[in-house]
């Protein structure tokens, strides 16, 4: 899902009828997982094809994946059906909710994990809350 968002940053139903995609990723993994595993391809990565629209919920894929160290680009291609997840308005109150994120824990040879970190101060909005989150993302990125 993460690679067709990339295809279509503004969600699903912004495709009509077909779209070209072809993007490039030099800075950050595409993570993947499941339930049992999880695991990522490292930058450099790209995608080239095309979305097309099927029906009202459903948009069919084929797409070229080329990752660092590959032998053969990846040949991706299905469809996508669903429902459109739910939007929150900015104003969506969450006064007196208790936020946290994910922060690097201790690590092991294998595997990462985390640890929750409440953020202080609390929000009184989603639109507040993504603005502290959109600041502290581009701050990392630095």
């Amino acid at each position: 899902m993460k690679l067709l968002a990339r295809g279509a940053p503004d969600g699903p139903q912004s495709i009509d009828t077909t779209k070209a995609v072809n993007f490039e990723e030099t800075k950050h993994p595409l993570e993947l997982s499941t339930q049992s595993t999880t695991g990522e391809y490292a930058p450099p990565w790209s995608a080239s094809g095309s979305l097309q629209r099927e029906s009202p919920d459903k948009i069919s894929f084929a797409l070229l994946f080329h990752y660092a160290g590959e032998i053969e680009p990846m040949t991706l291609s299905g469809s996508w059906t669903g429902s459109t997840p739910a939007v929150f308005a900015d104003k969506t109150s969450i006064a007196g909710w208790r936020v946290f994120y994910l922060a690097p824990g201790a690590s092991s040879v294998n595997s990462k994990t985390y640890t929750a970190q409440e953020i202080a101060g609390g929000f009184r909005t989603i639109g507040a809350l993504r603005a502290y989150a959109k600041k502290k993302a581009a701050k990392a990125a630095k």
